[in-house]
């Protein structure tokens, strides 16, 4: 947060919810990958499994933090993490569930997860709502917007000639890897920042 690319701050509305929200200072993940770093928030316990080793699903007798939750709150999981499946047992006490492989990590996936996401929190008095949401947008291989791009390097993107001579997809040579993944995290910033917005409008959360 406070980056800044081409004089702009990539992260305004991140930067906004902090002042808002109590901050963990010395926050740490048990893994630099997802599979373990979520076993561990959502069972209490530390595994770092190899890549190498077969993995699998967490036993139904050990504790699941969603389970207790479900009891008080509507439960939500809208995740495109192939490490987050049901297979794995990470469906276990969410209300809705949906996992669809690659779907949440092209140009505008965040938009459409928080969507969704806002979609359930407005069934029910909000917040009585556990939503968690995980979108792989912000990861490589990276699909950056053409606006975005243009605004963290304050260039044009050209595109690729399509069929019957119109515009195809957004050129991208040009451009590196850190200003594609730049693109990425201000396009996300947004959506984000539009989500949180529609959470705090007056009346949002008045019963429906």
């Amino acid at each position: 947060m406070g980056k800044t690319a081409n004089g702009a701050a990539l992260t305004p509305h991140i930067s906004a919810f902090r002042r808002d929200s109590a901050v963990f200072a010395n926050a740490y993940t048990q893994a630099t990958w997802t599979f373990p770093s979520f076993i561990s928030l959502f069972h209490g316990q530390v595994r770092v499994p190899p890549r190498s080793e077969k993995w699998e699903a967490i036993p139904l007798r050990e504790p699941f933090l969603i389970e207790p939750l479900a009891r008080e709150y509507l439960t939500v999981n809208i995740n495109g993490g192939t490490n987050l499946s049901n297979v794995f047992g990470f469906a276990r006490g969410f209300d809705y569930f949906r996992f669809q492989r690659g779907a949440l990590n092209r140009g505008r996936s965040g938009e459409a997860m928080f969507r969704e996401g806002l979609h359930w929190a407005i069934q029910v008095r909000f917040p009585r709502a556990f939503l968690f949401l995980h979108t792989y947008q912000i990861h490589a291989p990276y699909h950056p917007l053409p606006e975005y791009l243009t605004a963290v390097t304050g260039r044009p993107v050209p595109r690729l000639e399509g069929k019957r001579k119109r515009p195809g997809k957004p050129d991208l040579r040009g451009f590196s890897p850190l200003e594609q993944y730049q693109a990425g995290v201000k396009a996300f910033d947004d959506f984000f920042g539009r989500f949180v917005a529609s959470l705090k409008r007056p009346g949002f959360t008045s019963s429906r």
